[in-house]
């Protein structure tokens, strides 16, 4: 198995190697590497070495809300352990360093060859490791492993489903979660895929999602902190009856299912915060003329004219402003795939999304218990949004639904640092 892995990664290497004439994000990964061994040599070189070291990994930004919950108590209790957070994924990596400063220092993972992995490993010397969700690497799973350096999988998602359940690649993952000391799932569902996967029940516990934790402590700070809107569209969305939509992390696929029936709800009681994915001039000029003057961008808000559409220009706000909302629309549905749907759910806004979201387990359980309204064209958003707009019976179902799901889920970032406790690193 090794050898074949050890190919395949070569061959993968290649691609990415061709990918990079073309691909920014991937020349930066490539990029950033090449200096990766000098960068933890330079910094490991003042770290004391009676400092326990941690070594935590996340794919990308993302998972870095999952890890997060675990690094603040690490911190709590561990005040003097050094922590090394790394990424695979060159957008995780670029969003993070410099401005998310809980850890000691940010890099790249190595790539998952034998050499780059040890020389890695022999500089870092960590006492403990841990993955979040799901991107554990088969080369340095089995050098952990075999230096007795104990690593935990904490949020774990796992399908039995898909390309995994070839029979190749089902022994591949067998042996690389094998090497590990213990796994926290968020479900029971992801626990059964890796019992049927040959992982023994004993490694196993459901411990929940810690980003539901991570959301909960975003909620506390949000709450503290002044009004973000603008005072003239704050002022319109308090008059009596005023029903508020912020559709957040819109790609222009959600825009044509969803503009249509906001254009002509807004005729009556409804506002809206349109937060794009993507804010380049060439998207916000698009959006606006599609919104035929009904709408003003958050930054020209000094020509406020009472436009029932606010599109969100600026970055980094779309957490805080879903505390506005009765109804949230969470994008990327009718592309790659929903985005973080707990953001609204913290505040109990009943939120609607479109058809792509088969990766995210919470997305269908969410949808089963009624806590998200699943939308697949115009006319069922049409439909749903009237229904959460003009029914209160609907909405406060929705709105239970969600909150109780979150609820449920909370506490996992305890019990991830119990069995981290119970490892005695």
């Amino acid at each position: 198995m090794y050898v074949l892995y050890s190919f395949a990664y070569t061959l993968f290497l290649g691609i990415l190697w061709i990918a990079s004439f073309f691909d920014a994000k991937v020349r930066e990964g490539l990029r950033g590497r090449k200096n990766l061994q000098r960068e933890i040599e330079e910094h490991y070189v003042s770290v004391a070495k009676e400092r326990k070291r941690i070594l935590i990994h996340v794919a990308s930004f993302g998972e870095l809300e999952q890890a997060k919950p675990a690094v603040a108590r690490l911190k709590e209790q561990h005040p003097d352990c050094h922590i090394h957070l790394t990424f695979f994924s060159p957008s995780g990596y670029v969003n993070a360093k410099g401005k998310y400063t809980a850890p000691d220092i940010i890099t790249y993972t190595p790539f998952d060859t034998h050499r780059a992995v040890n020389i890695f490993l022999d500089v870092v010397q960590p006492d403990l490791a841990l993955y979040v969700r799901y991107d554990i690497w088969f080369v340095m799973a089995r050098e952990l492993s075999k230096r007795k350096i104990p690593a935990i999988l904490f949020s774990a998602t796992y399908s039995e489903h898909g390309l995994k359940n070839y029979p190749l690649l089902r022994i591949l993952y067998r042996k690389t979660y094998d090497t590990l000391s213990h796994i926290f799932t968020i479900g029971e569902n992801d626990a059964n895929a890796l019992v049927k996967l040959g992982i023994t029940k004993e490694k196993i516990s459901i411990a929940g999602d810690t980003r539901s934790d991570q959301v909960l402590t975003r909620k506390q700070d949000a709450e503290g902190k002044p009004d973000i809107l603008p005072e003239p569209f704050l002022l319109e969305l308090r008059k009596p009856n005023v029903k508020t939509l912020v559709a957040g992390s819109t790609w222009e696929a959600d825009e044509e299912v969803i503009l249509s029936s906001i254009l002509e709800r807004t005729n009556d009681a409804l506002r809206v915060i349109i937060v794009p994915h993507e804010i380049t001039n060439e998207h916000l000029n698009s959006l606006l003329a599609r919104c035929n003057n009904k709408a003003i961008l958050s930054s020209d808000i000094a020509k406020y004219d009472s436009e029932p559409i606010l599109i969100w220009d600026k970055v980094g706000d779309l957490f805080s402003l879903y505390r506005y909302a009765d109804i949230g629309y969470v994008g990327g549905g009718f592309g790659d795939g929903v985005h973080n749907v707990l953001e609204p759910a913290v505040w109990g806004v009943p939120s609607i999304v479109g058809p792509n979201h088969e990766r995210s387990q919470e997305i269908g359980e969410l949808i089963t218990r009624g806590g998200l309204k699943e939308v697949r064209n115009k006319n069922d958003f049409a439909e749903t949004l009237e229904q959460l707009i003009d029914k209160n019976d609907e909405w406060q179902k929705t709105s239970d639904a969600t909150t109780d799901y979150l609820k449920e889920r909370t506490g996992a970032t305890e019990k991830v640092m119990d069995g981290i406790s119970r490892l005695e690193f």
